[in-house]
């Protein structure tokens, strides 16, 4: 009962003052707070805030006011912080740093403090402590003093801390052993003299259990990989001291390794460490890992062995028939790891051995004894029996797929026509056929059968000019009768004619074409005569004067032999006498007397020729006229009178 009446008074306790302090900060107003007078405004780097350099105020409400005494202070609180960072790399030596004050949860206005940061002047080692090391080991800064001598406050003695030490870690890790000089930085002012470490190497062990033999084989011996170590391999009964220390771990020879070998490993010395102890193996025997193929299945075409994976592949040798180029063949490697040499020819000797991957020697240790042999098979090739196929001027051998598994085979094919073997049927004809393989003794028997080409000709079209000779007759073919032909059988027999005609007009070209490989159809071709140019000139034309011009007095000489039974009528279609047609009536001739040149065209027409008509001249002469003078009276004495009536004869 007694311990629960005690929990009861330190609630009370606790309790009460907050009640108390929750009334009243109801009835406070706000919270001033503001410099005493004289009263610095400055603190240095790390000083603690003193209260009594401000004036606390608290207005309340009602109109009073309270100035906190110095034993109230500590209910006032802050958010000022001692530790502030500065950056001594800059230039600025001070930062403003707004306070603001609270009084039972009332906040004050803000108040701004000027932070000035240390200005260090100087910097030196007071006091040494630990200065021998062992490379790697942990820097000790205890026992050490520095004398720090500031521009704006009184000098100090202050412990050294390693992060004050130009170093990359706590540990002591120069780039090599010996005197080892550190820069000392406090504050961006570094140390006036470098502390000086006395850095001995470290020791270094290599243990049995890491030496250890990786990988044998007949050509390599391959220890574990050691970071800094040497390696000596060397003949057992050899003296080690006749041998080179070497980085790498493996030993490789260029042919199979027949002794027994020991290595020796250390760990060699560096700029840090010394030199470690000598771990040595002894009697390395390589002979059993002298590898050979090892076989797992064959077929007709491929054979299989697992695949090494250890440096070494199966390699195909010697292939007797198999032609390929190079010392050897290659396998394909299965995703089942194995080593498939296929592609290879039915009932064919092969001989395999391992080589290594980085060489292309083969050695006698790595063959197989005998030479393994493909099986045989009797379905290497896909085809048609019984082919067909239309002439086409070129060789038609018959045709046949090797089967995926079989390209490399060799295949032989016989024809024979009419019971006679025949090089390679061109011809149509039918054909026997006969297919062997060198993968089997079986013959595969077929028939090909070439079928006439259907061929279409078409005689081209010529033209020539009435009364010259007929040009050459030509055809527009698909191929060149004799230099893309392969056969004696291509010559054709071609017999080209026209029909009978030699006037102008159109003219059917023909010909007849045979030949045993093709069904012909011949197109006929046109021969178009077309007329002859010639010229004619017109006789000129004689005229009295008002005569008439009729077409029947446009006349012309021919001065060219004409063709007997040709149409040989040049007729007049068209005439003009000074640029006017000549009507049927005749044109009258009303100009002067005189020769008036080229004034007489016409048109001429004709079957065979194209006429240009050569202009003629008109003459015009005089016509004879009679003149009837009427009679005319006049009285006797009256003046003559003037011949007002007379004729013109017509």
């Amino acid at each position: 009962m007694k311990r629960i009446k005690k929990i009861l008074f330190l609630v009370g306790l606790l309790i009460i003052p907050i009640l108390l302090t929750s009334c009243e900060v109801d009835k406070i107003e706000s919270f001033n707070v503001s410099y005493k007078e004289d009263a610095s405004h400055y603190l240095n780097e790390g000083e603690e805030l003193d209260l009594n350099l401000f004036n606390f105020t608290v207005n309340y409400k009602d109109g009073t006011k309270k100035v906190l005494e110095e034993y109230e202070h500590y209910l006032v609180k802050h958010n000022y912080k001692t530790n502030l960072k500065f950056n001594h790399e800059e230039t600025e030596n001070e930062v403003v740093f707004e306070v603001t004050f609270k009084y039972k949860r009332v906040a004050s206005n803000v108040i701004a403090i000027n932070i000035v940061k240390d200005e260090v002047r100087e910097v030196s080692i007071q006091e040494y402590g630990k200065v021998d090391y062992i490379y790697g080991e942990e820097f000790d800064a205890s026992g050490f003093k520095l004398f720090v001598r500031y521009y704006n406050k009184p000098n100090q003695i202050i412990d050294l801390d390693v992060s004050m030490l130009a170093m990359e870690s706590k540990y002591v890790k120069p780039a090599s052993a010996g005197a080892y000089t550190v820069a000392i930085f406090y504050h961006g002012v570094e140390a006036n003299a470098p502390l000086t470490l006395t850095v001995d190497k470290a020791e270094q062990v290599l243990l049995e259990k890491d030496v250890k033999v990786m990988n044998i084989s007949s050509y390599e011996i391959e220890l574990k990989e050691l970071s800094n170590a040497l390696y000596k391999f060397y003949p057992e009964g050899a003296n080690p001291d006749n041998f080179e220390w070497q980085v790498s771990p493996s030993y490789t020879h260029d042919e199979p390794i027949t002794t027994k070998m020991n290595v020796l490993v250390k760990l060699a010395e560096t700029l840090q460490f010394k030199e470690s102890n000598i771990i040595s193996l002894e009697g390395i025997d390589v002979s059993p890992y002298h590898l050979k193929p090892i076989f797992v299945h064959k077929s007709d075409t491929a054979i299989t062995f697992r695949n090494p994976n250890n440096g070494y592949q199966v390699v195909l040798i010697d292939p007797f028939d198999y032609d390929i180029d190079g010392k050897y063949v290659e396998p394909t490697i299965t995703q089942d790891n194995y080593a498939v040499f296929s592609g290879l020819l039915p009932n064919h000797s092969y001989l395999f051995a391992l080589k290594k991957i980085d060489s292309d020697k083969v050695y006698e240790v790595n063959r197989l004894g005998e030479p393994i042999k493909t099986n045989q098979t009797t379905n290497p090739l896909t085809y048609i029996e019984n082919q067909t196929y239309v002439y086409n001027n070129q060789e038609r051998p018959f045709q046949y797929n090797k089967k995926e598994n079989y390209k490399n085979i060799d295949v032989n094919v016989v024809y024979k026509l009419n019971g006679e073997v025949v090089e390679t049927p061109i011809d149509v004809g039918l054909y026997d056929v006969e297919v062997t393989t060198n993968a089997s003794d079986k013959v595969f028997l077929g028939t090909l059968k070439i079928v006439k080409r259907d061929l279409t000709i078409t005689v081209n079209n010529k033209e020539k000019i009435y009364l010259d000779a007929d040009p050459i007759f030509d055809l527009n073919k698909d191929f060149t009768f004799s230099s893309q032909l392969v056969s004696n059988k291509n010559s054709f027999s071609i017999i080209t004619s026209r029909e009978e005609g030699e006037q102008t007009g159109t003219y059917i070209l023909n010909a007849e074409i045979t030949n045993p490989n093709y069904n012909i159809r011949v197109v006929p071709g046109i021969l178009t005569i077309k007329k002859k140019d010639i010229d004619i000139e017109l006789n000129n034309i004689e005229k009295l004067y008002y005569d008439k011009v009729n077409l029947e007095d446009i006349k012309f000489d021919i001065d060219f032999p004409l063709i007997e039974n040709h149409d040989n009528e040049f007729i007049v279609l068209s005439a003009n006498l000074f640029g006017n047609p000549i009507d049927e009536n005749g044109n009258l001739v009303s100009s002067n007397i005189g020769t008036y040149n080229n004034v007489v065209s016409a048109k001429i027409t004709n079957r065979n020729y194209n006429v240009v008509v050569r202009n003629s001249d008109l003459v015009v002469a005089k016509r004879p006229i009679v003149l009837n003078i009427h009679h005319h009276q006049k009285v006797y004495g009256d003046p003559n009178i003037p011949i007002a009536e007379y004729s013109l004869s017509e």
